[in-house]
C-alpha cells in the first residue's frame, strides 16, 4: 500500500459524448477467462438492475452473471475486517484518515453511461479518502483509480479471471488474500490455492507474497 498520489483518468469533457465501452477501457473477450469457484447463467440488463444479491461479473453483451457457487462465511469475511483494522492503525500512525469502502461494484459503462461490464471486488481502499468521488460504484476510466483493491480467494481463484481484468483497467494493486482453514479440501477450494497474501502491483514492481 504505497503512499503516494492515486493515478486519475484523464478528465472527461461533458460536452463531448462518452466514447464507447470497447474505445475506452479495455475489454478482455470473456472466452479467454475463467472465473473459477463460479457459476454462469443468463441475465439480461433488467434483470441486473432488478438483481438484489451479490454477483461477481456480469456482462452486457453476452447477457451473462457469474456467482460465487459456495457459500463462504468467516473464512471469507476475516480478511476484509483484518484490512480495514490494519487501514485504521495506519490512519492512526499518519494521522489523516483512509477511505475502506468495502465491497463496490467497478462498472464499465457504454457510450450512453449504462453498465458494459461490472465487476464486484471485496474491498477497495483510496489513501486519500477526498479523491475517491464514488457515488455507489466506482466507474472505471472515470473514477479514480482505488490505491489498494482486496480479493479474498475461499473457494475460488481470481488469477484466472478478475485480476487479468484489474491489470488490463489499469488498476496499480491489488491484494489477494488466500485463508488459512484446517482442511480447505472439504471445502471445496480450488487447487493450487495456498494460505497467505500476494500483493500484485502493476507499477514495474514484481509481485510480492508472504506464504
Amino acid at each position: 500500500m504505497a503512499d503516494t498520489p492515486s493515478r486519475t483518468p484523464a478528465p472527461i469533457d461533458p460536452a463531448k459524448p462518452k466514447p464507447d465501452g470497447p474505445a475506452a477501457v479495455p475489454m478482455l473477450p470473456l472466452s479467454e477467462l475463467e472465473f473459477v469457484g463460479c457459476v454462469s447463467f443468463p441475465m439480461t440488463r433488467d434483470e441486473y438492475d432488478r438483481y438484489e444479491e451479490r454477483l461477481e461479473v456480469w456482462d452486457a453483451e453476452t447477457e451473462t452473471a457469474w456467482r460465487v457457487e459456495a457459500l463462504t462465511g468467516p473464512a471469507h469475511a476475516g480478511p476484509v475486517g483484518a484490512l480495514a483494522a490494519l487501514v485504521g492503525r495506519i490512519a492512526s500512525v499518519r494521522g489523516s484518515g483512509i477511505g475502506c469502502y468495502g465491497s463496490t461494484d467497478l462498472h464499465v459503462r457504454d457510450a450512453r453511461g449504462e453498465p458494459r461490464r461490472v465487476m464486484r471486488a471485496d474491498d477497495i481502499v483510496y489513501l486519500y479518502p477526498s479523491r475517491a468521488n464514488l457515488v455507489d460504484v466506482m466507474v472505471v476510466g472515470e473514477s479514480p483509480f482505488p490505491d489498494v483493491v482486496l480479493e479474498v480467494d475461499h473457494t475460488t481463484d481470481v488469477r484466472r479471471g478478475k485480476l487479468p481484468l484489474y491489470e488490463s483497467w489499469g488498476f496499480p494493486e491489488v491484494w489477494v488474500e488466500v485463508p488459512d482453514v484446517p482442511d480447505p479440501r472439504a471445502l471445496g477450494r480450488p487447487p493450487g490455492l495456498r494460505a497467505g497474501l500476494t500483493i500484485t502491483f502493476w507499477r514495474g514492481i514484481r509481485t510480492a507474497s508472504r506464504r
